[in-house]
């Protein structure tokens, strides 16, 4: 569990990439693309983040 949050804070360093990186996560879980004026906290949700 430890491990999977540090990995998470790693991914959380640069805010300019990680936006990206939750929508890509997202929509390989989901299936669906994710729009990208989608708040964050949504992506994040989907993407289990």
């Amino acid at each position: 569990m430890l491990e999977r949050w540090r990995g998470i804070a790693v991914l959380q360093r640069d805010p300019a990439v990680f936006p990206r990186l939750a929508r890509r996560a997202a929509e390989k879980l989901t299936g669906q693309p994710s729009p990208e004026d989608e708040p964050l906290a949504v992506t994040r949700a989907e993407a289990s983040m």
